[in-house]
């Protein structure tokens, strides 16, 4: 699994994420090193994920709470949020051209 953040106008750089992630291994592993730096160094910006249970988990919104930060209420499954969906197509898009182009050259 992979993970980035993004605004209209900047973006976090992509990382991998290490096994499945409970509320500890999602601060340790996003909030802290990555999210965190980016909300601090882009003033204004507001959190926004789809506020399924592991995003909201108690220790996590403490966490968050400690540096004056909180996520933007958002319901969770949110369709707005699947834009990734398309980012996933045109991912699996250029894959495929790749390997035709290596086939025929095979």
């Amino acid at each position: 699994m992979v993970w980035a953040g993004l605004t209209h106008d900047n973006k976090t750089p992509l990382h991998t994420v290490q096994g499945n992630l409970a509320a500890v291994g999602f601060v340790d592993q996003n909030i802290e090193p990555h999210i965190l730096p980016f909300l601090q160094s882009n003033q204004g910006v507001l959190l926004q994920q789809d506020n399924v249970r592991p995003h909201i988990a108690r220790h996590i919104l403490n966490f968050l709470g400690a540096y004056n930060s909180k996520p933007m209420p958002w319901p969770a499954k949110s369709p707005d949020l699947k834009f990734i969906a398309n980012v996933r197509n045109t991912l699996d898009m250029s894959i495929q051209k790749r390997l035709v182009k290596l086939r025929n050259l095979a």
